[in-house]
């Protein structure tokens, strides 16, 4: 008991340290997307989301990458063989130098030949976009080595590093934002100049705080054909999963910009940019929990994980829903005061995106979570990325006959949350975990919740709060916490939970290390 005491505070301290440093992104992502939108311009600021979703096209390898990694080294941690984990993480440390290289060939010859004759860009600004297509391709190749030291952090739940360096990294954005002014060559080829130093800068810190900190993290060439035969049929089939979420994400960019141009893509670009926030409040309590609700698995506690889950998802949700709904309700004040010039549809995309993470945050991340934990992830990824696959072509025919940009963001919506339920159904099937407990501990408060709080504050804003000012948004914002509040405390938590929340708030001791 005294274990499971001791994992729910690391979990609870991981969390809101993960949360200042997701207040401190925010905070600072927020204004620099302003002065980036400024000095670049909507259509350059369209330009470079567009060269970058190219980019991002291929990117499913490192993902796929990413998830077997962390699967493999939490479960050596766990496993407390140091020899093993060695084995491990320079096994993975290989894979990603071998895999960085193959995407960079792919982008270097199939994705530079679509961004020169496919994409729909100004042709006075060729010579920019190739710079950027160059950097962007650096980039990526930094970022997919740099996967295993993020995840042997990770895996040793050490997310105070995770905190400090994304503040570091978003300080380094906003000194771009300020270096922008000063460009002497074009600035939206020193904006891409200066993504790639400071993706060199961030990786060294991770290497070298990796390489000094655990006896794991050496580099050496490393032949272990068992080894790599079973990653490869594991991220084999998150390869297909992360294809088909890349084409989600980066096929919807792409599909926007053939049928509307880059003007489209930039207010899309924006409405990601701040929806991004609330979804990076969810990932933030999730990757707290992850490691845990993989060890709980591999020890056989089938209790413990399916607390947890339901726990992660359900506080998942409720951190969603006190972020995104006072956005959705004030949204045209938000972007009014934040940007010099709003993209035409910008506040349409961020209403449509902000319910995608919301559903995603209810049906999401640890149903995959138990299915990686299993280690049977075929049946599972096929059938959810074949879903995920429909969203391209269903997108492109409605807008052949129905020619309006929010199509494919409804179309997103529909889609992922139809993938997430099969994601639920194979949770259920590898791991046993209990579908009629999640009915009962996570959405059913959680729909509960959303009848009180959204029909009240919408009225509210409508009625009382009807225009675009400060006062209204002020008051209407207040009102929406106090009802949400007071309905999250009557119908999410459960006496143990309240009697934790209380605890939490008033254990000052829950910054010490309680490893």
């Amino acid at each position: 008991m005294s274990d499971i005491s001791s994992n729910n505070k690391r979990i609870a301290k991981n969390t809101l340290l993960l949360y200042i440093r997701m207040m401190a992104v925010m905070g600072v992502s927020i204004y620099t997307t302003r002065v980036y939108l400024d000095q670049l311009g909507v259509s350059d600021y369209g330009i470079y989301n567009i060269v970058g979703g190219v980019v991002g096209m291929l990117t499913f390898f490192s993902n796929s990458m990413s998830t077997t990694t962390m699967r493999y080294i939490t479960v050596a941690l766990g496993e407390g063989n140091i020899e093993n984990l060695k084995k491990t993480f320079a096994g993975t440390l290989n894979i990603h130098i071998l895999f960085g290289f193959c995407i960079v060939v792919l982008l270097e010859t199939i994705g530079l030949w679509f961004v020169n004759n496919k994409l729909v860009v100004p042709t006075d600004r060729l010579t920019a976009i190739n710079w950027v297509y160059q950097f962007s391709i650096l980039s990526t190749f930094i970022g997919i080595i740099q996967i295993p030291y993020n995840s042997t952090i990770n895996a040793h739940e050490d997310m105070g590093v995770f905190a400090w360096l994304a503040i570091f990294d978003v300080l380094c954005k906003l000194g771009i934002a300020y270096l922008l002014l000063l460009s002497p060559i074009d600035k939206l080829i020193f904006y891409g100049l200066m993504l790639f130093i400071v993706s060199i800068i961030i990786f060294l810190i991770y290497y070298i705080y990796c390489y000094t900190h655990y006896e794991e993290c050496s580099f050496k060439l490393f032949i272990d054909k068992n080894m790599y035969k079973s990653m490869a049929s594991f991220s084999g089939w998150y390869m297909f999963g992360g294809f088909a979420d890349i084409c989600r994400e980066e096929g919807v960019n792409i599909i926007l910009n053939l049928f509307f141009g880059t003007l489209v893509n930039a207010a899309r670009a924006v409405a990601v940019q701040v929806s991004s926030v609330a979804n990076g409040f969810m990932y933030n309590f999730l990757a707290a929990a992850y490691p845990q609700t993989i060890k709980y698995y591999a020890e056989g506690d089938i209790n413990q994980m399916q607390i947890l889950v339901n726990r992660s998802l359900k506080f998942s949700f409720l951190l969603i829903f006190l972020i995104s709904v006072p956005l959705m309700l004030n949204i045209d004040f938000i972007l009014d005061i934040w940007l010099k010039e709003v993209p035409n549809m910008a506040n349409i995309f961020m209403i449509l995106i902000c319910l995608d993470f919301l559903f995603k945050s209810l049906l999401g991340t640890p149903f995959s979570w138990l299915v990686a934990a299993s280690g049977k992830v075929r049946n599972e990824q096929i059938f959810a990325s074949i879903v995920l696959l429909m969203i391209i072509p269903v997108s492109y025919v409605l807008l052949k006959s129905y020619p309006n940009p929010i199509v494919p963001f409804v179309v997103v919506i529909i889609f992922n949350s139809l993938s997430s339920i099969v994601r639920l159904y194979f949770a259920h099937q590898l791991t046993g975990y209990s579908i009629p407990s999640f009915i009962k501990e996570v959405l059913r408060p959680t729909l509960k919740i959303s009848l009180v709080t959204i029909p009240i504050s919408v009225s509210l804003r409508l009625i009382l709060f009807n225009n675009e000012t400060l006062y209204s948004f002020i008051l209407s914002t207040l009102f929406f916490y106090t009802i949400a509040l007071l309905s999250c405390w009557i119908f999410a938590f459960d006496k143990n939970e309240k009697e934790t929340i209380v605890r939490i708030i008033q254990n000052k001791n829950i910054f010490r290390n309680n490893k």
